[in-house]
């Protein structure tokens, strides 16, 4: 699968305080498994800022979510039930 394509940085840049390398996306709509794409690809970079092993790849599988999960356990995100909501996304940028 081809990796996406990330956001220009010059439209994201300013409003991060976080380094993936790469800016993917910058908004917080609900991503879900089985989504792929950019917001997957964010979730994943910033699962590996806070310490998980999870390959930044785009797809939202069984991996990515189960780190999800665990990531909502560990920092009380409610629901933890692994679906990023702008809630799940907050804490994850929250550096």
């Amino acid at each position: 699968m081809n990796v996406p394509k990330p956001v220009a940085p010059a439209a994201a840049t300013a409003a991060t305080t976080y380094d993936c390398g790469t800016i993917w996306y910058t908004g917080s709509a609900l991503t879900v498994r089985g989504g792929t794409g950019e917001r997957v690809a964010e979730v994943q970079c910033l699962l590996k800022l806070h310490g998980y092993r999870v390959k930044v790849d785009g797809v939202f599988g069984a991996d990515t979510h189960a780190k999800v999960v665990d990531y909502q356990r560990s920092t009380g995100t409610t629901p933890c039930d692994g679906a990023v909501t702008p809630a799940t996304w907050a804490a994850l940028r929250d550096f």
